[in-house]
């Protein structure tokens, strides 16, 4: 007699995990992937293929069930990538994505005016600052612009107290107008060197 056998096999199931999120704070960023929900209904053994389709990103072990993604360079910059897996058994493959989502939370990238900004005569009438007088300018890591009204000041300090010998008997010498405008008072203590306010912004 002729036996004819028909192999039946049933292809796995694809499942690349995520979304992921990815908090961006050097140049680098990495996240580790997860492909331990793909399956097989036939109980065969896989095998696993990630891979991405931009520039910017290396896995530590593409082959691997659970690989580490190292994204630099313009790719830190994206909102979003996606990665891709492919899994395979003895005869079949299924394909499969997943998001990453990404949180550049890196420094901006300021720079400051050459001169500093001079209070005077020192006749302890208020002088208005605002961020445009000290940034000549800001940008985020990618190089993109900051909106300067976007700036926020944190707080204000001055080298000499408040109200002293020879300083005119005033207070409130800083008033900050929120969020990012402050008014600080021209004067000085007698016989000193001169009075320095210091601004700390966000």
């Amino acid at each position: 007699d002729t036996v004819t056998l028909t192999w039946l096999n049933t292809p796995p199931t694809c499942d690349a995990g995520g979304p992921y999120a990815v908090t961006v704070a050097a140049d680098t960023g990495m996240v580790e992937l997860d492909g331990t929900g793909s399956s097989d209904a036939d109980g065969d053994t896989l095998t696993y293929l990630w891979t991405v389709d931009f520039e910017g990103g290396a896995f530590d072990d593409a082959a691997a069930v659970n690989p580490v993604l190292t994204l630099t360079g313009n790719t830190l910059c994206a909102d979003s990538v996606m990665v891709h897996l492919m899994v395979k058994d003895s005869a079949d493959s299924s394909q499969c994505e997943a998001v990453i989502v990404l949180d550049d939370q890196r420094a901006p990238i300021i720079e400051i005016r050459d001169e500093p900004i001079a209070l005077w005569p020192p006749n302890h009438k208020y002088h208005t600052i605002t961020p445009d007088m000290v940034f000549e300018s800001a940008e985020d890591a990618c190089g993109n612009p900051i909106d300067l009204s976007s700036v926020e000041v944190v707080s204000v300090s001055s080298d000499e107290p408040e109200n002293h010998q020879g300083d005119g008997h005033t207070v409130d010498d800083i008033v900050i107008d929120c969020p990012n405008q402050v008014m600080l008072r021209a004067e000085r203590m007698g016989g000193h060197q001169g009075r320095v306010y210091t601004i700390h912004y966000r």
